[in-house]
């Protein structure tokens, strides 16, 4: 019995190709204009949890080929988060409102919360040189210092805790009509409102049946069916 199981072991192990395999099968599909079959694999290794930011562009430029405006943003985004860069944003920000797609506009406080996420390990190492700085400072006698170098990291500390260990987390409405927006977490519950497809929302709260979420300024709650969260980076 043992021996059935090692063999089966084996056998699977050596049979399946390996997550890096497989994006290779998908870049050379790419490579050849094989664009939905090179998709499928995407989509298969994206699921499973394997990203890497040049496949997050494809699967966004395969998807707004095909004019599925809302997952070319859904994989934009998501790019966005391990790459935040000024031009990506603006792309995103260019191609929503060409479709007509709320909810993407990014404040400085958001991109602020994007970029210290993505570098939080950095900005935790500075943090600690300062508080290093401002204890040799002290030690020194040099007051005025130590105090500028402590405030510092004191507002680096609040700012830390504010833009990456509470990172939004945010939903894609992928129906493809409205759905609607619940006073509460119940279908007999009042509408406030209809939310469009491809709206980008604000989760506050989340459960198997019902999420908590804003949007447009408005907080309600619509079916978790409904949404397709971007991932946390």
């Amino acid at each position: 019995m043992s021996n059935l199981i090692l063999g089966v072991l084996f056998t699977s192990m050596f049979s399946s190709p390996s997550s890096a395999m497989r994006l290779a099968q998908a870049d050379s599909l790419f490579a050849l204009h094989a664009y939905t079959q090179a998709y499928r694999h995407y989509s298969a290794l994206y699921e499973e949890g394997y990203v890497s930011a040049r496949m997050l562009l494809r699967m966004a430029y395969i998807q707004e080929a095909l004019q599925a405006y809302p997952l070319a943003l859904y994989y934009l985004l998501d790019y966005y988060a391990l790459r935040p860069r000024t031009h990506v944003l603006n792309k995103i920000t260019a191609l929503a409102k060409t479709q007509g797609l709320t909810g993407y506009e990014m404040n400085i406080a958001t991109q602020c919360a994007y970029i210290v996420h993505k570098y939080r390990f950095w900005v935790v190492i500075g943090l600690l040189l300062l508080f290093v700085c401002g204890w040799v400072a002290h030690w020194r006698k040099k007051r005025s210092i130590s105090l500028i170098l402590m405030v510092a990291s004191l507002s680096l500390c609040v700012f830390l805790w504010y833009s990456a260990l509470w990172m939004p987390q945010y939903g894609l409405q992928q129906q493809s009509e409205a759905i609607f927006l619940h006073k509460g977490p119940s279908g007999a519950s009042p509408t406030i409102r209809r939310i469009p497809p491809g709206a980008r929302l604000s989760i506050q709260k989340t459960s198997s049946v019902w999420t908590h979420i804003q949007y447009d300024n408005t907080q309600g709650y619509v079916r978790s069916h409904y949404l397709k969260k971007w991932p946390i980076r």
